[in-house]
């Protein structure tokens, strides 16, 4: 028993490049009875920057995003100071003092948190919970590049997304002897889901629940309204979305693609799809790079400060009643 107490102590996060299939993990996992996957916090990207060294962090702590799940400073002030009285550092306190919170309301779980980009701070994560395990899911570049361009959220061009994907493989691959560290490739998720997922759930030492196979069948969808680019996880698995990119990407898109990060999509198994060379792939390329800013400061900044917008005025509304 104390084995198991002990497990659940320490939460496990779902880690890789966006759009690669973090979120249907945590949808299926999140329909075993003994699994709790949080929703993103967002921390070491957004939230660390603003927390001040102060008697009263978790008053910095005040995002649309955590008080959708529930977590507002007040809530959180007494795992915070619980936190404090062991004299850890602010990371530790703040980003377990959440995780705490989501721990304290569902006691009987394994608890787990999903955001993808803290794959690039899993050093951090372990200065905070040492035997921490994580399970980074990865997908075929061109796949990712494809699905980027059906949603609103995010980078849109080529260069800024294949940074993100190489940043990704490659703490993948300095991790690959790592025991506390599972990859997972999502293709084989797609077409072997039994296989994988009892993978996953003999690396958590969980045991098997037939549930999870009907993740899609939630009463709750997981995810905030102005998250809609996750809907796809409401859905049964479906095999489509693996080869898509095929009849999606222009010639040139899948070129660039495999000329920029031919060598790690190669060591990961995936097949090149041109063969002939590119005419001055770096121009492309810097050419993504500088659309990519202008898009950044342009489109994705004021499309996020209007989704925070409405999404505080939901929230408010939803307190009132």
């Amino acid at each position: 028993m104390e084995r198991e107490t002990n497990l659940r102590a320490t939460p496990f996060f779902i880690v890789g490049c966006g759009r690669s299939g973090t979120t249907l993990l945590k949808s299926i996992l999140n329909a075993h009875p003994n699994v709790f996957v949080a929703p993103e916090t967002f921390y070491f990207r957004s939230i660390k920057k603003r927390i001040k060294e102060s008697t009263e962090p978790w008053n910095s702590v005040n995002f649309w995003w955590l008080r959708d799940a529930g977590i507002t400073p007040a809530l959180l002030r007494p795992f915070v100071q619980s936190r404090m009285e062991h004299g850890q550092n602010l990371d530790a306190v703040v980003f377990g003092a959440i995780m705490d919170l989501h721990a304290s309301r569902n006691k009987n779980c394994l608890i787990g948190e999903k955001t993808p980009s803290h794959v690039k701070y899993v050093d951090q994560i372990r200065s905070i919970y040492p035997d921490a395990k994580f399970i980074q899911i990865y997908r075929d570049p061109r796949a990712v590049y494809s699905s980027f361009k059906k949603v609103d959220v995010g980078p849109r061009f080529i260069s800024e997304i294949m940074k993100e994907w190489l940043v990704a493989a490659k703490v993948m691959r300095r991790r690959s002897d790592d025991k506390n560290y599972l990859t997972l490739k999502y293709e084989g998720l797609i077409e072997r889901p039994e296989v994988n997922l009892k993978n996953i759930c003999e690396f958590l030492e969980l045991k098997w629940h037939d549930s999870i196979f009907s993740f899609h069948s939630r009463k709750e969808p997981g995810f905030a309204q102005e998250q809609k680019h996750h809907q796809n996880t409401q859905k049964p698995l479906f095999r489509t979305s693996i080869n898509s990119w095929q009849n999606e990407l222009k010639l040139r898109e899948v070129g660039l693609i495999e000329w920029s990060v031919g060598s790690e999509l190669e060591a990961l198994g995936y097949d090149r799809a041109v063969q002939h060379k590119l005419t001055f792939p770096g121009l492309w390329m810097k050419s993504s790079e500088i659309l990519g800013i202008i898009h950044r400061i342009t489109v994705r900044y004021p499309r996020q400060r209007i989704k925070e917008a409405i999404a505080s005025r939901r929230i408010a509304r939803q307190n009132v009643l």
